[in-house]
């Protein structure tokens, strides 16, 4: 059927979901570490469904991993002094 959509999708579309390397994604498949990774064969396959799902869910944490180590926006950061001098320089 034209319209049915595969449940399972191949690495080169994990490699476009994710901005991983091809090696990488199937290094973490071995592991077990990505959700619905299956080799048939000698071809590594995944599931859509728990593919979006974890990404998601890697997302979330990340979000919450930067928000609990994020500078306030007052503090100077490494980066303060070069700002101060593009900025003196700007000025001049």
């Amino acid at each position: 059927m034209p319209n049915e959509v595969s449940e399972r999708i191949r690495i080169n579309d994990v490699v476009l979901k994710t901005g991983l390397a091809k090696r990488t994604i199937q290094k973490m498949a071995q592991r077990g570490e990505i959700p619905g990774a299956a080799k048939l064969g000698s071809v590594w396959t995944f599931n859509r469904i728990k593919l979006a799902r974890w990404i998601t869910q890697q997302e979330r944490q990340c979000a919450v991993a930067g928000a609990a180590t994020r500078t306030p926006d007052w503090s100077p950061g490494p980066q303060s002094h070069w700002r101060e001098r593009l900025e003196r320089k700007l000025r001049s």
